[in-house]
């Protein structure tokens, strides 16, 4: 006999395994010692915390990958406008050259 095992949407994964194995254990007289059974308790439990963990961290690095993306594009703006502020100077410094070359002193 194949036992399948599938999630549902209304339990968490723990509660939903626990029945799950209460339920095959009845039905089919599967029996998992308690060591086993508080292990895979325990196991379950540490990754559910693994995840939370990782799903918060993973929620501050896209902030910070949010706040960093505004900041370059900022900074992107912020160097055009530089460009075109030095480019505007050394066109008035190209026009005065020319209309007003410098004179030699003699």
């Amino acid at each position: 006999m194949k036992l399948m095992l599938q999630p549902t949407n209304e339990l968490p994964i723990n509660m939903w395994f626990t029945g799950k194995v209460y339920a095959a254990r009845e039905k089919v007289g599967v029996y998992i010692p308690k060591d086993d059974y508080q292990q895979e308790e325990n196991e379950q439990k540490d990754m559910a915390d693994q995840i939370e963990r990782m799903t918060a961290s993973l929620e501050v690095n896209q902030k910070q990958i949010n706040d960093l993306q505004e900041k370059y594009s900022s900074e992107l703006q912020h160097s055009d406008d530089l460009s075109k502020k030095l480019e505007a100077t050394r066109n008035v410094w190209t026009i005065q050259a020319t209309y007003y070359p410098q004179q030699k002193k003699i």
